[in-house]
Parts: structure tokens; C-alpha cells; sequence
């Protein structure tokens, strides 16, 4: 018996994600009143999910992405970053 494929719904405006174009994001907690101890931050350990749509917005809001392409080096196993050559266009 096989399991369903359940669909893959938007956090930001709670709609399922229908288009190929989707992202993840990963959250930080910061305090400007009390920082976190040197060497040690809080994250989310599971990511958010986002339509296309709510994507845009943001980026309409102010956000502004730096697209980098992650490359892994077979021989080191490390990942390193690969700036784009071209910007992705977002509309």
C-alpha cells in the first residue's frame, strides 16, 4: 500500500502550491535587547514553504535576493557558492 502524496501548502497565505516555482525559508530568531551568546543563535529546524505569489510580495516589500548556485566539489564533499551570471527574473 503506497502513501498519498499530501500537496505542498503555502505558510504565508495557506493555499496549496500549485506552480513548478516554490521556496523555502529558513528562520532566525534575533533580539536586539538580549543577544544571543557568542558562537550560538537560534533557528527553525524545518522550513517554511512559499508560493510564487507571496514570493513576490515580499520582494515588492523591499527584499531584495541574492541568487547563489550551490556547487559541491566531488573530491571534498564541500559545498561552495557560485554567483549567478544573470539574475533570475521574478515576474
Amino acid at each position: 500500500m503506497t502513501r498519498q502524496k499530501q500537496p505542498i501548502i503555502c505558510d504565508s497565505c495557506a493555499k496549496e502550491i500549485s506552480s513548478q516555482m516554490r521556496y523555502s525559508l529558513q528562520f532566525n530568531q534575533t533580539n536586539a535587547e538580549k543577544p544571543s551568546s557568542k558562537g550560538s543563535f537560534i533557528t527553525s529546524s524545518s522550513k517554511a514553504d512559499m508560493c510564487h505569489p507571496c514570493f513576490l510580495q515580499i520582494c515588492t516589500n523591499g527584499y531584495k535576493p541574492k541568487w547563489v548556485r550551490k556547487v559541491k566539489d566531488e573530491n571534498t564533499g564541500k559545498w561552495s557558492d557560485e554567483e549567478l551570471e544573470e539574475q533570475t527574473n521574478l515576474n
